[in-house]
């Protein structure tokens, strides 16, 4: 089921990238809004790695424009951001992994997880070989600590605006905002590590 889907939104975002022409505003933004100015995205070397190497140097991120919800003032969009959408706890999961890991971490065992359907579902859609995909489960079952050493995304949303998608509210960690980037290349963003 959620490949199936995966499959779908995969395509979809490749027909809108063909055809994309840079709108006014960012898409999916609520009337009266701000932009942010900057989005965080964080992740690790093996998933950046991957991307690089197999799928075009093309990234996938969901984003947030609050790197650390901990740090706002009580009221503040973004304030109540909870850890699986916030980029600063996630980036922070990372670096406890490192200094402690644990084989039943969830969070890693959930990017696993993700990183051999993406590699699964692109195979099946003719984006990758079978070599690829194999080389591709290979790199996640053999990943040792250096690869989940965690990576920061700072995304300058000038550089996004037209690509950027804001996450329906049912599909979001919570009511507060978070962003997807389907189509994030190497030029988009800076990578910063801590």
């Amino acid at each position: 089921m959620l490949l199936g889907l995966g499959k779908k939104i995969f395509r979809a975002a490749e027909a809108n990238a063909a055809k994309r022409s840079p709108p006014q505003r960012a898409k999916g933004l609520a009337p009266g809004s701000k932009e942010p100015l900057i989005l965080w995205s964080a992740s690790c070397r093996l998933k950046f790695e991957i991307n690089q190497r197999y799928y075009r140097k093309k990234h996938y991120c969901w984003c947030s424009p609050v790197f650390e919800a901990a740090a706002l003032g009580r009221f503040e969009i973004g304030s109540n951001q909870p850890r699986s959408s916030d980029p600063a706890s996630i980036y922070r999961d990372l670096m406890e992994y490192q200094r402690r890991p644990d084989g039943h971490d969830e969070k890693i065992a959930s990017w696993r997880k993700g990183i051999l359907e993406v590699a699964v579902m692109l195979c099946e859609l003719g984006d990758i070989t079978e070599l690829q995909r194999g080389e591709i489960a290979l790199r996640e079952r053999s990943a040792g600590l250096a690869q989940w050493k965690p990576l920061m995304y700072v995304i300058p949303f000038d550089r996004v605006r037209d690509r950027v998608e804001q996450v329906p509210l049912e599909s979001a960690a919570s009511s507060e905002p978070e962003y997807i980037v389907s189509d994030l290349f190497e030029e988009d963003f800076e990578i910063v590590e801590f």
